[in-house]
């Protein structure tokens, strides 16, 4: 019986550590204690356990090598190589450590297990037959690369390479004809679709469809015929790529696979959730909120009798309310909103999420309700006794929370709604224990910015509001960028609320452009409300831009590069 406790010292120490005097207790461990000790640190909670089980298996490696050589230069044996003997890995343990690091899909994972499973073919040959990667290794490597594929450049590349080495292996033995399926494929099909790339994905995803055909046609195996997961991995790409129509095309593939299983019941064919929610929010995305609708009423239908087996879930219902809010412009939307949120509260296994309730708060925002803040204050106390009652993570209150608070407020018609919204995020710092972010300020600011500046008393507390929140972003304590949009609200609610120009706004102000071009967020759009505030004091206007007096209107492209250098950044 192995000691736990005991792999974990080795572990620690003995590898980790390259503590010599604890060496000799991970030799006399056996292959399959090794492999514990692989096992513990690649299925940690910890970052580093991929790297300490690769530190683990290179030293079996290594000690395997030795043995090896020592084969070759005597013929006699003894306890020592059995010691060495014992240390030899097997396929295994590589594919412990592949499997650690393409779970963690940090940037360079990917490229980590297609070395290990190169170091795998490498041992094999030199000779060593148990080593040869079979079908598991490869469908690693193509997952590890597919789980890369939004935050690491070619990696949908290199999936597709790798499933073309597998797909190779396949057609010219008979090795691994058990095993073979479609999950290689879907995994190539969902990296196209989640890569970042300017360039067309459908049409590698449609390829690698047809090539399931083709290998069918070939190997009449049924296991590697496109499945729902297929389909659904095709309408991600058509979504990438918005193409004309791309959500009708998304829907046309959704009802093809319906009918194909209504007339195969092949269960392979019968569209999940995940296909379902897909298609709805295609139609959100193209901002067709009540085509949005109709699927997930079909949903709802079809579950009422009995002939679906995945009934919508709050995702379905919060990617409807998001297709509603994005179209603002209609007067009814809100109202939908609404409707859907309490209809949510009544169905058992939708009931709101912390997502849900941003949506909803965030909604009222541009709305034109007069009672708006009551009913997102309301629904921010409902959330608040739910997260207090439920040790639910989905209602833990987050910071999209209150910024939804924070939109209401500023959006308002309130007199004293930058007081207002200054209130939110002293609750902010309560409830979090650390200022908010940039992003909370910017919400801050535009409700300074469109404080009513007839009122004088509320146009003076705006302005102290905004030299406290300059003061705050200025603070190197604070770990606060600004951001391009700050300054435009800085400025601008500058032109607003500063009526005659004195030493101390005069100050402020040219605290906010300095500040803006050191930070290389100069743009366009701050330039402007620059000249527009200073008309009357060019003077001052042109000493801050670096021109000479009377130099006329001065474009960004004047200025120094190094002032504008971010202007692209949000």
């Amino acid at each position: 019986m192995i000691d736990f406790t005991s792999i974990d010292y080795v572990a620690d120490f003995a590898i980790l550590k390259n503590d010599s005097s604890n060496l000799s207790i991970f030799l006399s461990l056996q292959t399959s204690g090794h492999l514990q000790v692989i096992a513990i640190h690649a299925h940690s909670n910890e970052f580093e356990g991929p790297v300490h089980a690769e530190r683990a298996l290179d030293l079996m490696i290594n000690i395997s090598k030795k043995e090896m050589e020592q084969q070759k230069t005597s013929n006699s044996k003894n306890d020592e190589m059995d010691i060495y003997n014992s240390c030899k890995p097997t396929y295994v343990h590589f594919i412990s450590v592949m499997l650690a690091y393409a779970r963690r899909s940090k940037e360079g994972d990917a490229r980590k297990v297609e070395e290990l499973l190169q170091q795998m073919e490498e041992i094999y040959r030199e000779g060593n037959k148990e080593m040869k990667p079979n079908y598991q290794c490869f469908i690693i490597c193509i997952d590890a690369w597919a789980r890369c594929a939004a935050k690491e450049k070619g990696s949908a590349e290199r999936a597709e390479a790798m499933l073309e080495k597998l797909e190779d292996m396949y057609l010219n033995s008979d090795e691994i004809d058990n095993e073979y399926n479609c999950f290689g494929y879907n995994a190539v099909m969902n990296a196209w679709a989640q890569t970042n790339t300017s360039e067309p994905v459908y049409d590698r995803a449609k390829a690698i469809l047809q090539r399931m055909y083709d290998v069918h046609a070939i190997k009449k195996n049924d296991n590697v015929l496109p499945d729902k997961i297929s389909f659904t991995a095709l309408m991600k790409a058509i979504m990438k790529d918005r193409s004309p129509d791309f959500a009708m095309k998304c829907a046309s593939i959704l009802n093809d696979m319906e009918q194909d299983y209504a007339k195969s019941r092949n269960y392979r064919m019968r569209p999940d959730l995940i296909a379902y929610s897909t298609v709805i929010h295609a139609f959100a995305e193209a901002e067709q909120p009540k085509l949005a609708e109709v699927v997930l009423q079909r949903m709802e239908a079809m579950t009422a009798s009995g002939q679906n087996h995945v009934p919508p879930n709050t995702v379905c219902y919060n990617t409807l309310m998001m297709a509603y809010s994005k179209n603002r412009d209609n007067m009814d939307s809100f109202d939908k909103i609404e409707e859907i949120f309490q209809k949510m509260q009544t169905i058992e296994g939708c009931q709101p999420t912390n997502s849900s309730y941003s949506i909803y708060i965030n909604s009222l925002a541009f709305s034109d309700l007069p009672d708006k803040i009551e009913k997102a204050e309301e629904a921010f106390s409902q959330l608040e006794k739910a997260s207090s009652m439920k040790k639910d993570r989905s209602l833990r209150i987050d910071m999209r929370n209150f910024k939804a608070l924070l939109s209401v407020y500023s959006r308002s018609n309130l007199i004293d709604k930058a007081d207002q919204a200054l209130q939110v995020m002293y609750r902010i710092e309560e409830a979090f224990g650390r200022i908010p972010d940039v992003a909370c300020y910017n919400l801050l600011l535009n409700a300074c910015c469109y404080t009513d500046n007839r009122n004088d008393k509320a146009r003076k507390r705006a302005m102290e509001i905004l030299v406290q929140v300059l003061q705050t972003i200025q603070s190197p304590d604070n770990h606060l960028k600004a951001t391009r949009y700050t300054y435009r609200l800085l400025m601008f609610s500058c032109t607003r609320l500063i009526k005659d120009l004195k030493e101390e706004q005069e100050q402020t102000l040219k605290t906010i452009f300095e500040n803006c071009c050191n930070d290389g967020l100069l743009d366009q759009t701050v330039l402007n409300s620059l000249y527009k505030y200073l008309r009357h004091n060019q003077n001052l206007y042109y000493d801050l831009v670096g021109k000479p007096r009377g130099s006329g209107f001065v474009r960004i492209q004047d200025l120094p590069l190094e002032w504008r250098r971010k202007q692209h950044h949000k």
